[in-house]
């Protein structure tokens, strides 16, 4: 799964793209905004109706062949290395494969190993929030990740998600990992006004951006706040697969399955499955429905 990554690369234009990853426009799609949307309507029932046109899409697979066209030309990008970092944290939440190590997955030499992590925030450090890992975290583990906080800390004219993610890596660190904690950088004060007031879709679309931040024991703040938010959260769910939106369903999947009194009528255990077998190709919807599963019990 490791590809050697040596080569330099360019660090200004590395940032910016890690800036991009972390909060990318919401895919083109659409909806109308009918009492479909609504967070009590049954999904079974939702997806019985005609499906909505479907917007353009970057597809996995498409991704995939743009990356090995990429690869051929000397370039292994960004996108590539994180798919083969989430597929790992996948496999490991799913008990497959080999024991987790993340140095074993993102090696400290490849050149790309930070912004991949700091793209991933907590998630590159999930399966050690589980009871049985199967493997010791040992010293390259800290010190790929300590490249990361130290190489791509969020500027002064960073967006919200990008300061909530690299808060969250932060936390999984101090929760996770066993160096000692005043070795670690404090996490950083992240503003949560927008969760009071954003409109629920553009709340849905930031909040899956977050998603790595729905593992035990992180953001408790946060997680309090959007807890008083539920029901727009699964009015976004019910949007995202009407609109084949399958990243985001499944990081809006994952948080309503960490979050108190989801509604019943959502139908989130037989949505996250169905959100798991239609794109379940990308590996960041496999290790968000993973971690659904694997923590909450949620899903099939």
């Amino acid at each position: 799964m490791v590809t050697d990554r040596t080569a330099p690369v360019e660090t200004a234009a590395l940032a910016a793209e890690v800036e991009g990853l972390l909060e990318p426009a919401e895919a083109d799609g659409v909806f109308r905004d009918t009492r479909e949307c609504g967070g009590a309507l049954l999904l079974a029932a939702l997806l019985l109706i005609s499906p909505p046109p479907p917007g353009p899409r970057l597809t996995f697979a498409k991704a995939e062949g743009k990356a090995l066209a990429e690869q051929t030309q000397g370039a292994v990008p960004l996108s590539a290395v994180i798919a083969d970092a989430a597929t790992g944290v996948a496999l490991a939440l799913r008990g497959e494969g080999d024991p987790y190590a993340l140095s074993g997955i993102l090696r400290q030499s490849d050149a790309l190993t930070p912004a991949a992590i700091r793209v991933l925030g907590a998630d590159a450090l999930a399966p050690y929030a589980m009871d049985q890992v199967g493997a010791p975290v040992g010293a390259d583990d800290e010190a790929v990740v300590r490249q990361a906080l130290a190489a791509y800390p969020p500027g002064a004219d960073a967006s919200e998600v990008s300061v909530w993610s690299y808060r969250g890596l932060v936390e999984a660190a101090h929760a996770f990992l066993p160096g000692s904690a005043q070795h670690w950088p404090s996490p950083p004060e992240a503003a949560a006004g927008w969760v009071d007031h954003d409109p629920w879709p553009k709340l849905s679309h930031r909040v899956s951006q977050v998603a790595a931040l729905a593992l035990p024991g992180l953001a408790p703040g946060l997680t309090e706040q959007l807890a008083t938010r539920t029901d727009d959260l699964a009015r976004g769910f019910v949007r995202a697969v009407r609109r084949r939106d399958w990243l985001q369903a499944a990081g809006l999947g994952r948080w309503l399955a960490r979050l108190p009194e989801a509604p019943q009528s959502l139908g989130l255990d037989s949505g996250l499955a169905f959100v798991r077998h239609m794109g379940g190709g990308d590996p960041r919807v496999a290790l968000h429905v993973a971690a659904a599963q694997r923590f909450y019990g949620r899903g099939w």
